[in-house]
């Protein structure tokens, strides 16, 4: 078969392993061949402040035969608009630094978005992210003008920004979503903001105005804001979204400085993942301690408290009440983990096998657990005709052995994708019983991963085994004094 004669799947696979940097060589070679590298191509354009490719790309997806094959849009300025092309000073110092000075004004691209937005007939992608740094007026006047044809098939949008300029989107967003009423999915993420914060009246305001909007289109939220917490009766106010299948919070865990007729916000949260246990497929909840803007009032053992249910608190409700039954992607941090074996902590984490019957993927990080502990949490999972249905596993250890890993080849024989985070300051040695980490450096990975592929799975009263499932297997290193380094085999 010549390669004139190959069909269409054929030359999408070979695609698949082709750079899209690269996929412009292909053009000219075949009739379809041209045709499919043209559609991957242009199949995703970013508009990403005023460059020389950007321009080069409007001119391209202004043709209506390349316009035609667009698919998925992202606007995201390098630069804000009206500011490097209007500052003296700044273009000053560029000439004494001998940098190139002749940096136009942002607001040309987003005129060409603007113009590209409403010449592409297909697109059904549309991403926009803006920070703090974008968020000026020019850019405002651009979200009210905003809108990609109304015959056009849009069907997911996403946005990236930050909780200080809320009010900015609620006019464009409700254009938009009577425009276009049924997207499949909506996704929104809020980091944290650089500028001070608004007032807590005016956050709450602004935050039920945006929600009651997205109330009938939101499928996905990203909270990342360490200060989320502090909002008091922020969740409260938030109605049930009826499509909502993904949930990530990551923020700081406050201690409560609210007044004690008032629920405090860990009680709040877990109302609101209740109201959504029917329809939630990932749930994601991290304390991030270490965060300059709010560590003086974190508390991890709020966290703690609230995920494990370390004490039966009354006032405080855990993460294990609601029954979540489409739940598939769990991610949750440990803080405060006692690591010495004779602990009187019986349970360390939910009964994963009534709180989530579906999970397929579990991290557990942040703060490493010893073996027995992470027994516990995998004789606890769903299982499904008697097997255990983990197919991703991410966990952090205070010791890691070959046993070890033999137990869980034998509890998850379905596993697909393994990750184990470990301290940095750890090495190998040999015993009589096999191969042992210890705490003593330098960790030596590749002599770890040679005595894994050498030595055959085992467990007591079951023949030798090889991992049939695990495609994935990864060694994550970490140290307080050094950043993360990661292997995989």
């Amino acid at each position: 078969m010549s390669a004139r004669d190959l069909c269409v799947e054929l030359w999408l696979e070979i695609l698949s392993y082709v750079p899209k940097s690269a996929i412009y060589k292909l053009l000219g070679l075949n009739p379809l061949l041209s045709e499919l590298a043209l559609d991957k191509l242009y199949d995703d354009v970013a508009f990403v402040g005023y460059v020389r490719e950007t321009k080069t790309m409007f001119d391209q997806v202004m043709i209506p035969d390349i316009a035609r094959r667009v698919r998925a849009v992202l606007i995201e300025l390098e630069h804000a608009p009206d500011t490097l092309s209007e500052s003296h000073h700044l273009v000053e110092h560029m000439h004494k630094s001998g940098i190139d000075c002749m940096v136009p004004s942002s607001m040309e691209t987003l005129t060409m978005a603007q113009i590209a937005l409403s010449r592409f007939p297909c697109i059904t992608t549309l991403r926009i992210k803006v920070h703090d740094h974008n968020m000026t007026r020019a850019f405002g006047q651009f979200l009210a003008t905003i809108c990609p044809r109304k015959t056009c098939p849009l069907q997911h949008l996403s946005i990236d920004t930050t909780v200080s300029h809320l009010a900015v989107w609620l006019d464009p967003l409700e254009r938009l979503l009577q425009v276009y009423s049924d997207l499949e999915t909506f996704h929104l993420a809020l980091t944290r903001s650089d500028v001070v914060w608004m007032h807590q009246f005016h956050a709450k305001r602004v935050f039920t105005s945006l929600f009651a909007i997205l109330q009938q289109h939101l499928t996905s939220l990203t909270i990342a804001d360490p200060l989320i917490m502090r909002l008091p009766g922020l969740f409260a106010t938030l109605p049930v979204f009826r499509r909502l299948k993904a949930f990530e919070l990551i923020t700081t865990f406050m201690s409560n400085m609210q007044e004690v007729d008032e629920p405090d916000s860990s009680t709040l949260l877990t109302r609101f993942i209740q109201d959504h246990s029917d329809t939630l497929e990932s749930l994601t909840v991290e304390h991030r301690s270490t965060d300059p803007y709010a560590c003086r009032w974190s508390s991890p053992y709020v966290y703690t408290t609230w995920l494990l249910s370390l004490e039966p608190l009354a006032e405080i409700l855990t993460v294990d009440r609601p029954h979540m039954p489409r739940l598939k992607n769990l991610r949750v941090g440990f803080h405060g983990i006692p690591l010495k074996a004779g602990a009187s902590r019986e349970r360390l984490f939910p009964q994963l096998n009534t709180f989530a019957p579906n999970l397929v993927c579990l991290d557990i990080t942040n703060s490493p657990v010893l073996p027995m502990h992470l027994q516990t949490i995998i004789d606890h999972l769903p299982t499904y005709r008697g097997v255990r249905s983990l197919q991703k596993l991410v966990i952090s250890v205070t010791t890691l052995n070959c046993n070890d890993v033999d137990a869980l080849a034998v509890k998850l024989p379905k596993l697909r994708d393994l990750e184990i985070v470990v301290p940095f300051c750890m090495s190998l040695r040999e015993d009589s019983w096999g191969c042992q980490v210890v705490y003593y450096p330098p960790l030596l990975w590749y002599r770890m991963v040679k005595l894994l592929q050498e030595r055959p799975l085992s467990h007591e009263g079951c023949p030798s085994m090889a991992w049939a499932s695990l495609t994935h297997f990864r060694l994550v290193s970490f140290s307080s004094l050094s950043s993360r380094s990661a292997k995989n085999y």
